[in-house]
């Protein structure tokens, strides 16, 4: 007999790792009609240099979550594992050249963030690929058009297509949905407008730090200048950080972090004062940056983190929020795309359970995935050290618990946030490490307020 259940109409707002995994979910799902929609250009269509974003280490949860459709492992060239590298220590730069290094057990998976968006943009294209359900409709990406309105009570949102970089706007259109995902990263458009509705409330905070992106070379004359497998960083006398990740053997990728309105770059004007500027402030940074890197870093803007809070993660049964957009983080854990990614599969798993009524899974999403959003919130503001005595006592902590037997250091040392963040087979919620490791937050809390 004919199937002619009625599709129910899905707009995801964000072609990020979130958005398009979920994409993948639901395409697997009967009876959708599913469409992205994403400010940005489309990556595929860029030259490669251009589509260099930043690292991500992608733990147990994030590799969890795309492997459940099949997206990490298993072999298969087009899948993510073969795209990035395993992080295997932890390695601190002194400006006397010396280093620290402390293993990394278990190994985290570095890879560029755009990689992952591209990989699951070209498995979505390929419907084979994604033993997509015959009923469901998965439609083209539109990219370059961002969205201006919702009307909640007829169900419809206002888009525009953006003509060129320069973001001049074409006219405005409807799109209609059932349900409506906002999945448009930490500073949501789909949160801001809900927000003003009184639909739910949010807290969003401007991190105290900036940044810019930076790319480092790690191959001089087929030399390696560094570890290809470790995450690297520099502590800086004046308060800055450089950390990086390798992205492939010959590439690091990171964030110059310094405080707000302290822009270094500012006043620089070409790329021998930049070569110049790090020279005198670490020597061994200048030799990774090439004439060519000095001066993208100069014309690359500025930009500050944000950390958001909610006070539920969905609206009206109609609209999820997932991602950034429900609960973005300090970067300081690297814990931002896992949890994104992990939104995704609990809030698949909901549907599972409930047989795809969203009138139950969504009230659901918010009761069991809220007390987690909150607590990496909280994990990701105090669990990396800020002062000088704070830091001193992680570095010790950290490699006693590297250098001890494991039964030694259980007996003497309480856990910190990183070591229940990375025991893969116990797979602590974020709720529950944040209340085992209260004692160090409220540390870090107490010794910022001095």
């Amino acid at each position: 007999m004919k199937d002619i259940q009625k599709k129910k109409k899905i707009v995801i707002v964000g072609a990020g790792p979130a958005g398009l995994l979920l994409a993948h979910y639901l395409a697997r799902r009967p009876h959708y009609d599913i469409l992205i929609i994403e400010r940005r250009d489309d990556p595929l269509t860029q030259a490669p240099k251009d589509t260099r974003s930043f690292p991500i280490a992608l733990d147990f949860r994030g590799r969890n979550a795309l492997n459940q459709v099949g997206l990490f492992d298993g072999g298969n060239e087009n899948n993510m594992e073969s795209k990035g590298v395993y992080l295997g220590n932890i390695c601190f730069h002194k400006k006397n050249g010396k280093e620290l290094v402390i293993p990394k057990n278990p190994k985290n998976f570095s890879i560029d963030r755009n990689q992952i968006t591209m990989t699951l943009i070209q498995r979505l294209q390929k419907a084979d690929s994604i033993d997509m359900n015959p009923s469901t409709l998965l439609q083209a990406i539109k990219f370059s058009t961002s969205m201006k309105k919702i009307d909640l009570d007829n169900n419809q949102i206002t888009v525009v297509k953006i003509n060129d970089r320069k973001e001049q706007e074409g006219s405005e259109y409807l799109i209609s949905f059932d349900y409506l995902i906002a999945a448009d990263g930490a500073r949501s458009k789909i949160r801001e407008i809900l927000t003003t509705q009184n639909k739910v409330q949010c807290r969003q905070v401007d991190d105290t730090k900036d940044y810019r992106t930076i790319f480092l070379s790690n191959n001089i004359n087929d030399e390696s200048l560094l570890d290809k497998y470790a995450l690297h960083g520099w502590m800086i006398s004046d308060g800055s950080t450089l950390i990086a990740a390798p992205i492939h053997e010959d590439c690091l990728t990171g964030a110059y972090i310094f405080d707000n309105g302290a822009d270094p770059f500012v006043n620089l004007r070409t790329a021998d004062e930049v070569l110049e500027f790090f020279d005198k402030l670490q020597p061994n940074i200048r030799h990774l940056i090439s004439q060519e890197e000095a001066l993208a870093l100069l014309n690359r803007p500025t930009s500050t983190g944000v950390s958001v809070r909610c006070n539920k993660l969905h609206v009206d049964n109609k609209v999820v929020l997932i991602g950034d957009a429900a609960h973005a983080v300090s970067a300081s854990l690297g814990q931002g795309c896992n949890s994104a990614l992990q939104d995704v599969q609990i809030f698949g798993s909901l549907l599972d359970k409930y047989n795809d009524d969203w009138s139950k899974a969504l009230p659901l999403y918010t009761t069991q995935r809220l007390p987690d959003a909150h607590a990496i919130n909280e994990l990701s503001a105090y669990a990396v050290a800020t002062t000088k005595w704070m830091k001193a006592e992680w570095f010790l902590r950290t490699t006693l618990k590297a250098r001890l037997p494991l039964w030694l250091s259980k007996l003497i040392l309480r856990p910190m946030p990183r070591d229940l963040l990375d025991d893969k087979d116990a797979n602590y919620s974020y709720s529950y490490i944040a209340e085992q490791t209260k004692w160090w937050l409220d540390r870090v809390k107490m010794s910022e307020a001095e």
